[in-house]
This record gives structure tokens, sequence and C-alpha cells, in this order.
């Protein structure tokens, strides 16, 4: 297998620790993109991803972004698609092939642009644009408690991540995305 030059949208949560920790034992050649939007989580996040990527040795660059706004509950209208179409400008300047997200099937219900078809769309408008990078979402058909038992494998336990959408010491245990991890 050659291995792919990968940028990969890390956000400190489960999904992207994970699939990071995946594809770096695939051997690609990874360099992780995070995102700051000024959410209220930032530092719990922006924490755990840069463990990882130094504990992995990956390169890491932090992305300062105008504040984007929540919308009915925690939901950031729009947010991966600014997201993919940054790193796929990323990619394009960087000479990768390959854009990563942790999207997972548990986001489908309450993302829209954690869906399937959207990353379909992603792959079209980037095609169009003339590039030759694919977008993808490998854990797109895996729920958490699949995602779980995946970072498991890879020594990745629940205080090794962060998943709330508050920026308390600690997970609120009450948003969504805490209610999905218990």
């Amino acid at each position: 297998m050659i291995p792919k030059k990968i940028i990969h949208l890390m956000s400190g949560g489960l999904d992207s620790v994970t699939l990071l920790h995946e594809l770096h034992r695939q051997e690609h050649l990874v360099h992780c993109i995070f995102f700051d939007y000024s959410q209220k989580h930032l530092y719990q996040e922006l924490s755990c991803a840069q463990k990882h990527t130094e504990r992995l040795n990956v390169p890491f660059t932090q992305i300062v972004m105008p504040t984007l706004d929540t919308h009915e509950g925690n939901v950031v209208p729009a947010r991966n698609a600014i997201f993919l179409n940054m790193a796929a400008h990323k990619a394009a300047v960087m000479g990768a092939d390959t854009i990563t997200i942790g999207c997972n099937a548990d986001d489908e219900a309450d993302f829209p642009d954690c869906r399937k078809s959207f990353i379909k769309s992603v792959n079209q408008s980037i095609k169009l644009m003339g590039y030759n990078i694919e977008a993808c979402a490998p854990y797109i058909e895996l729920n958490k408690v699949e995602i779980i038992a995946k970072a498991e494998n890879y020594n990745i336990h629940k205080a090794d991540v962060w998943w709330c959408y508050e920026g308390g010491s600690q997970p609120c245990g009450e948003c969504g995305s805490c209610q999905k991890m218990q």
C-alpha cells in the first residue's frame, strides 16, 4: 500500500483522535488541522488534539477563524462545510491527496454536513475546482460504541479526548455529545 498524504481535521474528540491513530498506524503521511472558531470548549479540544499529535509526532496546524455561532442548541451551521473547504485549500497547497474527517453515524441526524451525501457533494465540488483530492469520512457508518471499541485498540480512553460542547473543567453530562458518550 502506498501511503496517502492526508490533511486530517483534528478536533481532539473521540472520532478525530481515534481516526488519527488509525491513519498513523497505517503509515499514512498525516498533517492535522485544528480550527479555532471561538468554540466554548476550545481549550479542552486544543489540549487533547495537541496531546495526540505530539504523542504520534504528527505535524499540527491551528487555524484561527472568525467566530462561528451556534443555532438551535449546539449546532454550528455549515461548520464542516467551512472546514472541508479550508482543508481542500490546505491540501492543494501542501500537495495532499486526501482529507479526512471524523463524521460518524450518530452525527447524521443532527448535523447535515456529517452525511454521506454531503461528503459526496464536497468531493464533486473539489473535482469541479480541478483538484485530485478526496475528502473521506472513514467512520461515517460507525456509531460511538463502535468507535469507542476502535479507540480501545489504540489505548485511547475517555480521559484522553474531549467530547462535551460546554467549556467547563469536566464534561457537563447533559449536552447531546455527553449523552452519546454515556
